[in-house]
């Protein structure tokens, strides 16, 4: 799958900034997680692992390159400098009111606890999923800045559940070994 820049990110300052190296960068994580999302909320990935215990640790691999982006030399490319200094020509208020209610829902659910049934993990992940492939659809398909940026920080919020789910998960006497 091919993502292009919407208009509204591609001709801002912060964009403009970036190397050809960190915009690549910028859209192989952005078409890596639409990849990791769909499979998940589709329920792909899980049926693609014999077992559950590989599944989780290679959902944890994964969501543990994704916390950042693949460019060597990035300077003005990261998770914090798009929370930071991207968000600057919109507000919090502004952001929290372009996500749905759906989305904002499964940023502030609860997660499972360390001893929930592994069925009750799946459904998160797939829940996480279907949350990670609307954001980046959000994000592509911008055609107001504050819209891009405030999917961008679900993104990484539903990207950080994910890991840390995976990393509960280690501690789940029910995840057999």
């Amino acid at each position: 799958m091919s993502i292009k820049i919407p208009p509204v990110l591609a001709e801002s300052d912060e964009y403009a900034d970036l190397s050809e190296e960190d915009r690549a960068a910028f859209v192989r994580r952005l078409e890596s997680v639409q990849e990791l999302g769909v499979s998940l909320a589709q329920g792909d990935r899980r049926g693609s692992y014999p077992d559950f215990f590989q599944f989780v640790e290679d959902l944890e691999l994964d969501a543990s390159h994704l916390q950042e982006f693949d460019a060597s030399t990035s300077v003005y490319l990261s998770r914090w400098a798009i929370h930071y200094s991207w968000s600057f020509y919109t507000t919090p208020g502004d952001m929290r009111h372009v996500l749905t209610e759906d989305l904002l829902q499964l940023i502030d659910a609860s997660e499972p606890s360390t001893d929930a049934p592994l069925g009750a993990s799946e459904y998160w992940f797939s829940e996480l999923g279907r949350g990670l492939a609307v954001s980046v659809d959000a994000i592509v398909n911008a055609k107001d800045y504050g819209v891009a940026i405030a999917h961008h920080i679900a993104l990484d919020i539903l990207l950080s559940r994910l890991l840390t789910s995976s990393y509960r998960l280690r501690l789940n006497r029910l995840v057999p070994r």
